[in-house]
């Protein structure tokens, strides 16, 4: 039987101490003053009987202002408590491995500053999950106007849109395959845009990084076709060496109609119909071979409809300047949202890798094996064996107060089409995050 660690019961008393707090007080009624006036016979009235406080629609963060006004730190803090079970098919036929695993899938601190008087404001992220100390996001903003902004130092190149947005907005437990083949991952590097919320009409983020992903998690797919190691620049614990500086161009160009939020997928304002469409490039001068890509593509809309909200992607990848495309990938996702607390939501998604790509990487799977001192041993055996995978998951959300807690449960189907045949996996999350 699975023991809940001590830690979790440390978050269930924060969780329950926020929840106390943003529960709003009902006032008090005021006494009635005394009546001064001559006698008269009283008219009997009947008073309303006292209404409940509304339910709370989110938890805010900490914020400190200075009595003027001219300095705001803002402090934020996540937390996501996760449960996952795999039943994983190692080989086309064989029976599957069961695994049950509990754990912080995030937790994070994030403090937001800001100048408003000098435009300006600044940002630090960092992951404190157990057994990990990483540095997120460290940039600075500096607003000319709201049309010309500038944005310095570590952040999520401008790729999707999707992408661009917060985990804690997802409308499943985590992202989907096509993620760690194509997203946007966080890179050192200057930012000219027209701001990321409340956007106008026409929307833009371009900028010029140093072409090394700070992190493993995204945007790593030719590394993962190669099955080369991945590092981590952004652990304060045991960073990874930086590359030499080889710049990455990327930028995001989006077209806005009536008001659309674009920063979730969900549509909470359920209001009349408002969609997006955007464009995405990111291209990198002189890629790591074996680990960069050296040309990412993305075509993305999102449309949103009393409640309901249906978008997609389709990427497309090339890991040489001269090679043609290598991997393409799509996703579709769709959502519902019932009352204001529930909302289910299903999302299907593939990557799917060329065939002279793939004849290329079994070359290098050969060269591999035959530097092996040992004719028995089978590592780079796989590299190439990967034709196309899928994934389709059925999500349930349950937003207790907002998108701050949050109850989230999704099944998967995972088909990986191989060389050797074609296994299946499934998969079963469940997750509870706290956010303010």
């Amino acid at each position: 039987m699975m023991r809940m660690i001590p830690d979790a019961w440390c978050s269930l008393a924060v969780l329950s101490l926020w929840l106390f707090c943003a529960m709003p007080a009902q006032a008090e009624t005021p006494p009635e003053p005394a009546d001064t006036s001559s006698p008269s016979v009283a008219e009997p009235s009947e008073s309303a009987p006292p209404s409940d406080p509304p339910w709370p629609s989110k938890i805010p963060p900490l914020v400190l202002s200075s009595s003027d006004g001219a300095h705001k730190l803002r402090f934020s803090f996540v937390a996501q408590m996760h449960y996952q079970m795999d039943a994983v098919e190692d080989e086309p036929g064989e029976g599957r491995d069961i695994s049950h695993r509990f754990r912080w899938r995030r937790v994070r601190l994030d403090l937001r500053g800001s100048l408003p008087a000098a435009k300006f404001d600044y940002r630090l992220h960092l992951n404190v999950s157990p057994g990990a100390l990483e540095l997120m996001d460290l940039y600075v903003n500096y607003a000319l106007t709201p049309t010309y902004q500038f944005r310095l130092g570590q952040q999520k190149i401008p790729f999707t849109r999707h992408r661009l947005n917060s985990f804690t907005n997802l409308q499943f437990v985590d992202w989907a395959l096509v993620s760690p083949w194509f997203g946007a991952e966080r890179q050192v590097g200057l930012t000219l845009h027209n701001g990321y919320k409340d956007l106008p009409l026409i929307e833009y983020e371009v900028g010029v990084y140093t072409g090394q992903n700070v992190r493993k998690s995204h945007g790593v797919g030719v590394a993962m076709a190669y099955e080369e190691k991945r590092v981590n620049p952004s652990s304060l614990t045991d960073p990874a060496p930086l590359d030499e500086f080889h710049p990455a161009f990327a930028w995001h160009l989006a077209y806005n109609y009536n008001g659309i939020r674009t920063s979730y997928d969900t549509d909470f304002e359920k209001r009349e119909f408002r969609f997006t469409i955007g464009a995405s490039m990111v291209a990198d001068i002189r890629p790591v071979e074996y680990r960069d890509a050296a040309l990412r593509a993305a075509f993305e809309a999102l449309m949103k409809v009393r409640g309901f909200s249906l978008g997609g992607m389709y990427y497309l990848l090339a890991h040489e300047t001269d090679a043609e495309l290598d991997i393409h990938g799509a996703q579709l996702h769709t959502s519902y949202l019932i009352g204001d607390h529930v909302e289910l939501a299903l999302r299907y998604a593939t990557v799917m890798l060329v065939q002279s790509f793939r004849e290329e990487l079994r070359d290098r799977s050969a060269t591999l094996r035959a530097a092996l001192s040992d004719p028995t041993d089978n590592s780079y055996l796989s590299i190439g064996t990967l034709q196309d995978e899928h994934e389709i998951t059925f999500g349930v959300n349950v937003y207790v107060i907002g998108r701050n807690l949050k109850w989230q449960t999704d099944t998967s189907w995972l088909l990986h089409s191989l060389d050797s045949g074609t296994t299946h996996d499934f998969r079963v999350r469940s997750q509870l995050q706290l956010a303010f």
